[in-house]
């Protein structure tokens, strides 16, 4: 996927290699950097004294693009195969830009990205640094790779998105990245993490 400007570090998520505990890894456009995935949000948000304020002021006159973009979004039905409906997340400005897969076969009822098992995980794991699961949805915009349930695999298990589909949901992620301009980008999961870094 091509951006404009790289973010200013990116966390991966895998959650297939590390059981309940996240690995991190940071990276810039200049190389690796260190630091605690803590700092690196908390940097994002100017942490614990964040003022909403400090990420509209980032964000001026972005708001009604991305509710726009939203609405264009949720009326997408470029990928035949994939199960309905699209999951977005609300209109967060955010600074911080986390990227799932694809969404769950329960994710679609409840409105909401990460609202099933993969969920609660990453939302103990945030709550290890402070963040509730009701402020990191109120401070972070949640994507996906893929905005719809692939369906399930003929082995078991979530299907994953193909090729074409990938590229054809690429486009609305590219967008988000014009519109929000993140500063630091969470994909959570291999495919997430293949496509980001």
């Amino acid at each position: 996927m091509a951006r404009n400007k790289p973010p200013t570090a990116t966390m991966a998520i895998n959650p297939g290699q590390i059981g309940s505990s996240p690995a991190s890894l940071f990276f810039t456009s200049t190389g690796s950097v260190k630091g605690s995935p803590a700092s690196k949000f908390s940097d994002c948000y100017n942490l614990p004294s964040m003022k909403s304020q400090t990420i509209k002021d980032d964000h001026i006159g972005a708001e009604p693009v991305l509710a726009e973009h939203i609405k264009a979004l949720k009326s997408c039905t470029r990928c035949p195969l994939m199960v309905g409906p699209v999951v977005t997340h609300t209109p967060v400005l955010s600074k911080v830009f986390l990227v799932g897969q694809a969404p769950g076969p329960h994710e679609g009822a409840a409105g909401k990205p990460f609202a099933w098992t993969a969920g609660k995980t990453l939302f103990r794991w945030f709550e290890r640094i402070g963040i509730n699961e009701e402020q990191f949805r109120a401070l972070t915009y949640m994507a996906a790779v893929c905005r719809c349930f692939p369906g399930k695999a003929k082995s078991g298990g979530d299907r994953v998105p193909n090729p074409d589909e990938i590229k054809n949901c690429s486009s609305w992620m590219e967008e988000e990245f014009k519109i929000l301009k993140p500063k630091l980008v969470i994909p959570v999961g291999k495919l997430a993490i293949e496509q980001i870094l």
